[in-house]
């Protein structure tokens, strides 16, 4: 008899490692290629639902614009086929049919009723409560050409929002004017006669500001000024006091 050899401890030790290691990256390629086909379906239903979402809009649109003009307009055109229908079947028995009268008497009356009530009442209330009360405060005249002292005021302010003198007190030679530039902003500002010239004495606070300061330089350390003539003739022009 002839000896059969088989094989070694190693030499199946070797193939079984082979056969490993080939099954590991079959089996890797495998599910790599599994992960990259459910993500390309999850792209494809992703993509596929927009599309889905966007015909639907679209249909929605179609489907409402359908439903609007379209209607109205074959409500429209099936009124008088109806009504000529009915003048060619009734024509011979009631001699002409009388279904296009009707509709025109029904529809005809409410135009004329929701016309007329509602022009008349709007224009005559809102006209004449409006113009009356407005105009009649304003047409008030001012009083002016008062003279208290060597202080004359061409016009007093009458209104709230005014600019100018509101009243002028004092006695001899030192008059107080009160002065405003609106209905929130008053102060009190005396004017002094020495001899023939006049001395202007401005409230210490942000209102000396309210006279020019081209006019009268330095107003935030000065309060009192001796008046020029330019400085006379500003208070005339802009306040309408004039000075004897």
């Amino acid at each position: 008899m002839k000896n059969r050899k088989g094989f070694t401890l190693m030499e199946m030790i070797c193939v079984i490692a082979i056969i490993v290691f080939l099954s590991a990256v079959t089996l890797t390629s495998i599910s790599q290629y599994v992960q990259k086909a459910n993500d390309m379906r999850i792209g494809v239903d992703a993509h596929s639902a927009i599309v889905d979402e966007q015909q639907a809009v679209v249909n929605n649109y179609l489907t409402s614009t359908r439903a609007t003009l379209p209607k109205q307009q074959t409500e429209n055109y099936s009124i008088h086929p109806n009504a000529g229908n009915n003048d060619g079947n009734n024509g011979g028995n009631n001699g002409g049919g009388g279904a296009a009268p009707t509709e025109d008497n029904e529809t005809e009356p409410p135009t004329e009723v929701t016309t007329e009530p509602t022009t008349e009442p709007t224009t005559e209330p809102t006209t004449e409560p409006t113009t009356e009360p407005t105009t009649e405060p304003t047409t008030e005249p001012a009083q002016g050409g008062k003279t208290v002292g060597n202080v004359t005021v061409d016009k007093f302010v009458t209104g709230d929002h005014e600019k100018g003198v509101v009243k002028v007190t004092g006695n001899g030679n030192t008059q107080i004017l009160t002065l405003q530039t609106d209905a929130w902003n008053q102060a009190e500002f005396t004017i002094k006669k020495t001899g023939n010239s006049y001395t202007l004495t401005l409230p210490n606070n942000d209102k000396r500001y309210w006279m020019d300061g081209g006019k009268f330089p330095n107003l935030y350390c000065t309060y009192s000024y001796t008046l020029n003539a330019d400085q006379r003739a500003y208070l005339k022009d802009v306040w309408g006091i004039t000075l004897k």
